[in-house]
């Protein structure tokens, strides 16, 4: 910014400041203050629950404050002039000066009062983004690929003023709805100062690419836990004499007067999500939520749905490059595309198999890490398909096991209705019933028209039927 455009910013808050000073006096509570916009107005008011107008008198004396300790004169004199309600001929008489002379003091205050709100203001901002990236996990990525696109949509849609107030990012386990989630909270941070921030995991277990599983000891999946674990974030500890419904009350009426962003990742079943929604839509509007899950929220019509879907084949074949200069394999990085299509064949855009198949590239050649995925013959394919899969599979009836045990027979393209009639010989009306299951659980896809819909799997889940079903039958 240019040196003038930063003057002219200086004339203009200076101006700003002196009319607050002005109607410092006025009658009316609520009346707007012409600092309100200031970020460190806004942290005021959040931090004391108190109108706008209240909060910029707070920063001003909390600036004249400081102002005392460097030139307590022109302090002095601001508070006797605006604050004391004194005329500029009174301040003469009590000061023994001329009218001029205390015009002047009265200016130079003015303008080391700006300076002092400018750090301030300052300040604020640099504490109120580490406070808001705190809450946030540690990123598990350093460049994003395939998401830019979906990450402007839902920006978009969280920064708008209208309804649905929940929205939910949606996909088979391993898509990236975390890091998609993580991303736009990252850059609300940056961007949206007039949003708070709180991230809550419901995560149940983590998958290492090691090919390793571990549990997450205290994952928040009762209203309980989450209205606590938001408690604390916004607010801070909880009394003693609080109840669960005290503390939903205050957090109510916090997120219903202040703008907030609440992320709850990794609601991973159907119950985690019908447990928490009646809690979360009693603090909607003007603040949102948004989950990420592996179940698709079809029936609630209230919820903003968004379908992540895989990595197109260029994004899949960058992302294993990125990965293989990340890991110093640079005869992957450097491999032509027709080299590397094998595994977007195998793995259909899953970035958490396409990590896990670069990372086995150190000491197996490619063509022997994708048969161990597909035959299941390394650990590491095991523990990935157990991530993804094993609680979706466990929670299917024999019916939907069997339809989807029969999704391989249908092209990638995907198969119609009647196609899928014809090859399980259900019933029309029964196969409509699990279909929507499967798709609700993201085991199968369905492209959308609106006359004739068609299903298929992905390309991942088409590996994980060819060999690991039967090994869990077994």
């Amino acid at each position: 910014m240019s040196q003038e455009r930063n003057s002219m910013l200086h004339r203009e808050l200076q101006d700003k400041i002196k009319r607050a000073l002005k109607q410092w006096n006025a009658n009316g509570r609520d009346t707007a203050s012409p600092i309100e916009y200031l970020e460190v107005v806004k942290a005021m008011q959040r931090a004391a629950d108190n109108s706008m107008r209240e909060a910029a008198q707070q920063v001003i004396s909390q600036a004249l404050q400081s102002l005392s300790l460097q030139h307590p004169d022109e302090s002095e004199m601001l508070r006797c002039r605006y604050i004391d309600g004194n005329s500029p001929l009174k301040l003469a008489h009590k000061y023994h000066l001329a009218q001029s002379t205390i015009f002047r003091k009265l200016q130079s205050g003015l303008e080391h009062l700006t300076e002092g709100i400018v750090q301030l203001e300052q300040q604020s901002g640099s504490e109120w983004q580490q406070t808001q990236l705190h809450r946030l996990p540690a990123a598990n990525y350093t460049h994003l690929i395939g998401l830019q696109e979906h990450l402007e949509k839902l920006f978009q849609q969280l920064t708008s003023d209208q309804p649905p107030w929940i929205l939910s990012i949606e996909g088979l386990g391993g898509l990236g709805k975390t890091t998609l989630a993580d991303a736009l909270a990252r850059r609300l941070t940056l961007e949206k100062s007039d949003m708070e921030l709180a991230w809550i995991t419901a995560k149940q277990q983590i998958f290492n690419l090691g090919g390793s599983i571990s549990e997450v000891p205290r994952p928040i999946l009762s209203a309980e836990l989450l209205i606590e674990a938001l408690f604390s974030q916004l607010v801070g500890q909880r009394p003693a004499s609080y109840s669960f419904n005290d503390m939903l009350n205050a957090l109510a009426q916090r997120m219903h007067r202040f703008r907030h962003i609440i992320f709850i990742d990794n609601l991973e079943t159907v119950t985690d999500v019908d447990v928490l929604l009646p809690t979360l839509r009693r603090l909607v509007n003007p603040s949102r939520i948004v989950l990420t899950t592996r179940h698709s929220l079809l029936g609630e019509a209230d919820i903003f749905h968004f379908s992540l879907p895989t990595l197109s084949e260029a994004h899949t074949l960058q992302l294993v490059r990125f990965e293989a200069q990340q890991r110093n394999l640079p005869h992957v990085a450097t491999a032509s595309d027709s080299e590397l299509r094998p595994i977007y064949e195998r793995v259909g855009g899953n970035p958490l198999a396409i990590r896990l198949v670069v990372g086995q590239l150190h000491v197996h050649a490619l063509d022997t890490v994708l048969a161990d995925l597909l035959e299941v013959r390394a650990d590491e394919a095991s523990a990935l398909y157990s991530y993804i899969y094993r609680l979706a599979w466990e929670h299917l009836d024999e019916t939907e096991r069997q339809t989807l045990l029969a999704m391989p027979m249908v092209p990638h393209s995907g198969g119609t209705l009647e196609y899928l009639t014809a090859i399980t010989e259900m019933e029309p009306n029964d196969l409509q019933r699990t279909l929507h299951r499967l798709v609700s659980i993201n085991l199968v896809d369905v492209r959308s028209h609106l006359h004739q819909p068609r299903y298929s799997i992905h390309s991942l889940t088409r590996s994980f039927l060819h060999r690991q079903v039967a090994l869990w039958q077994t």
